[in-house]
């Protein structure tokens, strides 16, 4: 594992609260292939939450709404 991805890999078990910033601030030094992988295990993640009951539906669809929304207004600008 190249060590971007150890250092995110720390901040999402042991500071997830810090991911985004994480991120917005280290993006460039991901491959795209990494963070397509990041994004995909992400919604895997919310996926499974949500397929075994540990998050409602709602709120799944919810979460992917939100992120829908912030992606349409950024390439609106």
């Amino acid at each position: 594992m190249e060590n971007i991805m150890k250092q995110f890999v720390e901040i999402l078990r042991n500071n997830p609260d810090k991911a985004y910033d994480f991120i917005a601030n280290n993006s460039h030094l991901f491959s795209k292939g990494e963070l397509v992988y990041v994004v995909k295990e992400l919604l895997y993640g919310i996926y499974y939450e949500a397929e075994y009951g540990l998050i409602t539906t709602s709120d799944y669809n919810k979460i992917l709404e939100n992120a829908a929304d912030q992606l349409e207004e950024s390439y609106e600008e």
